[in-house]
């Protein structure tokens, strides 16, 4: 009978060391806001999607407020990416973009 319990005991734990060492090697999504402050431009925001695509970024969600009197738009987009190295490329993609003020990563 103890010998029984030793034993799943053991299986039990090995398999427990197993599965975090496994954890650990998966790859794990990372998930981002981008928020982008604009001119009102026709195409700015097929602008910013293609500059998303191009960074390896998939678009989760988006918002779009609008100005109408200051002529502005904000863009508020949830991504997931593999990796955190896209980061600082995107921010330089967008910022590159015509009729770009601002931007900021949440």
């Amino acid at each position: 009978m103890y010998l029984a319990a030793i034993v799943v005991t053991f299986l039990a734990v090995t398999n427990l060391i197993f599965l975090k060492k496994l954890e650990n090697r998966l790859k794990k999504d990372i998930y981002l806001r981008i928020l982008v402050w604009s001119d009102d431009l026709d195409g700015q925001l097929m602008r910013i999607e293609m500059v998303l695509a191009e960074c390896s970024m998939e678009v989760v969600s988006m918002g779009i407020e609008k100005d109408i009197l200051a002529k502005d738009v904000r863009f508020e987009v949830d991504v997931r990416s593999r990796t955190r190295g896209e980061f600082q490329r995107l921010t330089d993609r967008i910022a590159a973009l015509e009729g770009v003020r601002r931007i900021r990563l949440e």
